[in-house]
């Protein structure tokens, strides 16, 4: 910089950063090769690339395009995630005996440039949103506001948006507390990202091949950085 004014301005893809860390590690002896490294920025690659598939974007220049093997479509499959150790995930509870007016009926990811999980609410009664309070945690831990909202859309049902989910946290549980602020009466919901992922696999007649081929490169990408961040 001189100044406020760039000297020079060099662009530079997650495409070429891996690519350039992959050859790196390869280049070492096998000793000293960090291969969850590799197997971690390849995850990265495959599911960039899916991605770009799913939403149409740049499929020209894929970043999964010089990659061999590992290809998440071939071999992630309903088994996968238990054969990996990445499941049970946390179990789905739904304990929402609390009321009746307002519950979680479904949920469904977002794979975009964040994964978001978002648990859909079913307004029964027409209640007002804001006779009701709300919380997110991860374990028993709050998640801080910023990563969560309430959303209503037009006509839509509203639903709650977990944003900013990581690759290592699919497999971790999320709690969300319904509280219903005038009877102190309480209903909770438990989900994991990788719960959808499964129901995807387990079902995956019900969808199109791309929409399967990125929650099977997403599958892949919890799994590495798991071993990755674990180790």
């Amino acid at each position: 910089m001189v100044g406020d004014e760039p000297v020079d301005t060099v662009n530079y893809t997650v495409k070429q950063y891996a690519e350039s860390a992959i050859a790196i590690e390869n280049s070492k002896a096998e000793a000293d090769r960090d291969n969850n490294l590799i197997y971690l920025l390849e995850s990265i690659l495959w599911y960039g690339g899916h991605s770009q598939i799913q939403f149409d974007k740049n499929t020209d220049l894929l970043a999964s395009a010089d990659l061999t093997g590992s290809d998440p479509s071939v071999i992630v499959d309903s088994n996968y995630l238990s054969a990996e150790g990445a499941l049970p995930a946390p179990e789905t509870i739904f304990d929402q005996s609390g009321f009746d007016d307002l519950k979680v009926t479904g949920a469904s990811l977002v794979l975009e440039s964040e994964t978001t999980l978002r648990l859909f609410l079913s307004n029964v009664n027409g209640v007002d949103l804001n006779d009701y309070s709300f919380a997110v945690f991860k374990g028993d831990v709050p998640l801080n506001s910023d990563r969560y909202e309430v959303v209503t859309e037009g006509n839509g049902a509203p639903y709650i948006a977990i944003k900013n989910i990581a690759a290592a946290e699919l497999d971790e549980s999320f709690k969300l507390t319904i509280t219903k602020t005038a009877a102190s009466q309480t209903n909770t919901v438990q989900y994991a990202p990788l719960n959808y992922a499964k129901a995807v696999l387990d079902h995956s007649d019900a969808y199109t091949v791309n929409h399967v081929n990125v929650v099977k490169a997403l599958c892949m990408y919890n799994v590495r950085a798991n071993s990755y961040f674990n180790r």
